[in-house]
Parts: C-alpha cells; structure tokens; sequence
C-alpha cells in the first residue's frame, strides 16, 4: 500500500530544463519591420474627382489654359502680348486672313499718263514673329495700257515680314510685273483688332505709282 501511494506522487517523468526559450509561433517567412504603411503624409487628396480653380478666376483646371493666372481664362480680352489670354488655341492674332484691296494706278509712256483702277484679291498667313502676304492684281487683256505698264499680273509682297511690333509691321515691299520686272514700294500693316489688319500699299517711281488700302480679315 504505501508502495503505491509513493507511485502516485511522483506522476508523469518531467522533460528536462535546457535553458533555452521557445518560439512557438509560426513562421512566416517575413521580416516585420515595423511600418504601419502610414506615410504620415497629406497628399492632398480629398478623394474627389472635382477639378480645382486654384486662381480663383471662376474657371476650373479642366478648362482653364493657366489655372495660376486669374488673368488667363476662357472668353478673356487677348492683347499682344505673346500670351494665349482666351485659351482659344491662338496666340494674339496668329492665323489665316484674306482681302481685297483697291489699288488706283498711275503710269506714263512717252509723257502721256494713263490711269488704272484694281482689285486685288490678298491673302495673310501670320503666327507671333513674321507673316506671310501676296497682294495679287490681274489686268484684264482688253485693257492695252494696263498690259503694257503693268502686266498681266502685278504681284505685291513684303521685303522682311518680321514683325518687330506684335501689332504693326512697316516696311519695303516686293513689287513684281509679269511682264519681266520688279521695283521697290513701301507697306504699312497695323491690326486693329484681333481679327482685323489695315493694308496700306505705295509704289512711287518715273513711270509708275499706285497706292492702295483694305482691310484684310481673319475667319
């Protein structure tokens, strides 16, 4: 009896104390280093999709062609300046224009004078720094003196087209007579507006001159 009361006591053999701790998590195979995946950072994100007007000019970024400019917006008033202002594509009064000018002409074979009338169809081509002109004047074959001083065609172009002034262009022009020669006359071109350009023309020589105005027009 006492035999087995000492058995009981005893119990189940104990694993011997190593000393050593255990880990008993599972491995993952990762190192965690401690980031949360929070930056701390306001990347501004609002989490909405509404465009910003961050000139205050009442256009928002989505139309506005300089959204840092309360000066620079859709419909604004555009100068020459070398800015788009209207955020229409076209800087100043860059573009495509066309016109008639009138031309009265005036030339002298052997002392007699002989007067002309002509409309001549223009056309313009213009972006920030230089254009484009051909100033075109058809004579009409019934008329003997006018193809005799003039030419068939009399064709009127600029020396130097570049626009030292955003707004005006002066100069000396190329005028040029199918019928083999060519001299030198004077050209003013100031734009009025956008859209609009005053053409002056003058030729003043021994034996031929002309002056001539329109308004060439952009579309």
């Amino acid at each position: 009896m006492l035999l087995l009361i000492s058995l009981a006591c005893i119990g189940e053999p104990q694993e011997p104390d190593s000393g050593i701790l255990v880990d008993t998590e599972p491995d993952t195979g990762l190192e965690d280093t401690g980031d949360t995946g929070d930056t701390g950072q306001d990347t501004g994100d609002t989490g909405t999709s509404e465009p910003r007007d961050r000139d205050e000019d009442g256009f928002a970024e989505d139309v506005d062609c300089d959204d840092l400019n309360a000066e620079i917006f859709p419909g604004a008033t555009e100068t020459f300046d070398g800015v788009d202002q209207d955020c229409d594509g076209v800087v100043d009064a860059s573009g495509e224009y066309s016109a008639t000018i009138e031309i009265s002409a005036s030339g002298w074979f052997e002392g007699e004078r002989h007067d002309f009338e002509l409309s001549c169809p223009t056309t313009m081509t213009r972006d920030l720094v230089d254009f484009e002109m051909e100033v075109v004047c058809t004579t009409p074959e019934t008329d003997y003196w006018g193809m005799l001083l003039l030419g068939e065609l009399l064709t009127i172009v600029p020396d130097d087209p570049y626009l030292w002034e955003l707004d005006k262009w002066e100069g000396p022009t190329v005028v040029t007579s199918s019928n083999g020669w060519d001299t030198m006359g004077e050209g003013v071109l100031v734009w009025q507006d956008m859209n609009t350009a005053r053409l002056t023309v003058e030729l003043d020589t021994k034996y031929l001159d002309f002056d001539g105005t329109g308004k060439l027009r952009r579309p």
